[in-house]
């Protein structure tokens, strides 16, 4: 099954997206179907229940007492989500109600609209549009079931909602060229925040109002919002088609790219409550749609943006769907990457991994992009780095401290850069000690008419602990006359908080990272209020933040489609992520080769950052 929401071109500079969430209705129950009240429909006796905001198919099994097999056989619409005040229908005779006789009579063109399928349209599209159960549509064209073609012409129920529908013009098709007279930007809409996942109706206007006090002096003006059906969640939920252009302009079909992403993420529709895995999933997926905003506003290009559950039990359906898409964004799963991994490979499809670090299937499978740059190259760059600062001009003495009851879990890295030191002929000390590092244990070895270069043997925060006091107290002794000290760490340090954060200028911390963030930067500071703006909430926190993941893996993504190719031939710098993609001998896939280092110098507000 596959869902298409289109987009007006009066709002097609806009992502109108519904923000995921696990809530689960609290409406009370009814004691059972035969509590419901009774309609005839097309002769049929039917219990009948209006779906209240916010509720789901696993909380209406409850609500109803119904399993959830028999309320997808009554109701097929509801395979594609519940919106609000969508209308359910239990026959009678199948629930154990009194069957009142009526005569019947046949579906005739004097009670049914004809609707012609234009291309791309869905079952689901049509049902929304005319506010029609997909149910009914497939009732009177039972061939609709298998899917619809472009030209096809549908029998519609002839309701009021539906002649009002019908009166509606219909979205112009993607690959028609328009040129737009008197167009204006309105003010975007703000997602649904903190709902259920049945989203609300899209009329509703009370659900696109601001809950950010920050921005209230902004109108909010409620424009047309497509739902996002998640359950499940193996549907297209964004499509941005051709943006509108300025009076007199036309749009150069030829021009326009179009491009078809899959993201398979761990999204928990299905589940009563949702997990932390499931809620990061959610912020990375957050993150991916603005992404989206922002590369529509800037390319004329057409986005077909499928999601998928991970975890709703249909993985392999939907693995054989993948078959014409670009790209696919894989999920946090060992064994799921795996099964993408063949798939891909076998259907030339390149996949990213925006989430396993030590996934290694990118090695042995084609097409398989792994986005964290190895550990082993990790260490060889950042070794580079080291060495290269210390065979400098008037370079800083390289001090490596050795603390007796140190983790050294770096030990590994330390001994190969010993060894490098070795074979550059560049000397080092190893200063000795047991405990806490005091400032005069510093200053009984280490003269104060040098600069130093001190490097640790751990990553952990108590071992951090034990030396920081003492090296910023030397630090102060060796400014007063007039030399430097650095203090070489490791990508731990980049979670620092408080007063060890505090003491990395004040050691004159040096460390690498897969990840850095510059919480002062502006694209930073947009996107992050753009994200509260949408979703009425500041994103995650965390290493890396899934939100800022999600948009530099979507943003790369795209920028990569829109040059030509899944992978640039460039590096790519994102809010919080850089790509450099390089291809090794002996290599089937290809391997982000990006590394941060982060410098922090005492006085300075913010690091220096140099990207490898």
């Amino acid at each position: 099954m596959k869902t298409t929401f289109r987009r007006h071109n009066a709002v097609s500079r806009h992502l109108v997206a519904a923000a995921v969430a696990m809530v689960l209705s609290t409406m009370s129950a009814v004691a059972a179907i035969t509590d419901l009240p009774v309609k005839s429909v097309n002769g049929r006796q039917m219990y009948y229940y209006v779906v209240r905001k916010g509720e789901t198919v696993y909380s209406l099994t409850h609500t109803l007492g119904i399993t959830h097999d028999r309320l997808v056989k009554a109701n097929r619409s509801v395979e594609d989500g519940l919106r609000a005040g969508q209308i359910l229908y239990f026959p009678v005779s199948e629930f154990g109600g009194k069957v009142v006789t009526e005569s019947t009579t046949p579906a005739s063109t004097s009670n049914v609209l004809l609707h012609t399928v234009s291309k791309d349209e869905t079952l689901y599209g049509v049902s929304h549009r005319y506010n029609v159960p997909v149910s009914e549509i497939i009732r009177l064209n039972p061939e609709a079931e298998k899917g619809l073609r472009a030209g096809q012409t549908l029998k519609i129920p002839m309701t009021s909602s539906a002649q009002v529908a019908a009166a509606k013009p219909i979205d112009t098709d993607a690959d028609t060229t328009e040129t737009a007279t008197d167009v204006s930007k309105p003010t975007p809409a703000r997602p649904v925040a903190a709902k259920p996942a049945s989203s609300t109706e899209a009329t509703d206007a009370t659900a696109h109002q601001s809950t950010d006090q920050s921005t209230t002096a902004e109108k909010i003006q409620p424009i047309e919002q497509p739902q996002l059906q998640l359950t499940p969640v193996n549907a297209e939920i964004v499509r941005i088609d051709q943006p509108e252009t300025n009076a007199g302009e036309t749009c150069d079909n030829a021009a326009i790219r179009h491009h078809r992403i899959a993201m398979m993420l761990p999204l928990c529709t299905t589940a009563e409550k949702a997990s932390r895995q499931s809620a990061l999933a959610t912020d990375f997926y957050r993150g991916a749609l603005l992404a989206v905003k922002d590369f529509g506003e800037a390319y004329p290009d057409s986005i077909d943006l499928k999601v998928y559950d991970t975890t709703d039990g249909n993985f392999s359906n939907n693995l054989a769907s993948l078959h014409n898409v670009d790209i696919v964004i894989t999920p946090d799963d060992d064994a799921k990457i795996a099964q993408i991994a063949r798939y891909t490979g076998t259907h030339s499809i390149p996949a990213f991994n925006s989430f396993i670090v030590k996934d290694s299937t990118y090695i042995t499978t084609p097409y398989m992009m792994q986005t964290y740059i190895g550990q082993e190259r990790m260490y060889a760059k950042a070794i580079d780095y080291v060495v290269e600062t210390l065979s400098a001009t008037d370079a800083p003495k390289p001090v490596i401290l050795d603390n007796a009851n140190d983790r050294k879990d770096k030990l590994n890295f330390v001994s190969r850069l010993k060894e490098r030191l070795d074979r550059e002929g560049i000397e080092y000390t190893t200063l000795e000690f047991d405990g806490n590092l005091h400032k005069t244990i510093l200053e009984e070895n280490l003269p104060t008419s040098a600069s130093y270069f001190i490097i640790t043997m751990s990553g952990h925060l108590s071992e951090y602990n034990k030396i920081a006091s003492g090296l910023a107290a030397f630090a102060e002794s060796l400014a007063t006359e007039g030399n430097t000290l650095t203090t070489f760490g490791y990508p731990e340090w980049i979670s620092f908080r408080g007063d060890a954060q505090d003491k990395l200028a004040q050691i004159g911390a040096l460390y690498y990272s897969r990840f850095y963030v510059d919480k002062d930067g502006e694209d930073t500071k947009h996107t992050i209020a753009e994200f509260r703006r949408w979703y009425g909430k500041a994103p995650a926190d965390g290493i890396p933040v899934q939100a800022l993941l999600g948009y530099d893996s979507m943003r790369y993504i795209l920028t990569a489609l829109h040059e030509g190719n899944a992978i640039l031939d460039r590096p790519y710098h994102g809010i919080q992520s850089s790509y450099n993609f390089v291809h090794t001998p002996g290599i089937k896939g290809s391997i982000n080769d990006a590394l941060y280092i982060i410098r922090y110098i005492a006085g300075a507000t913010s690091p220096s950052v140099t990207i490898l």
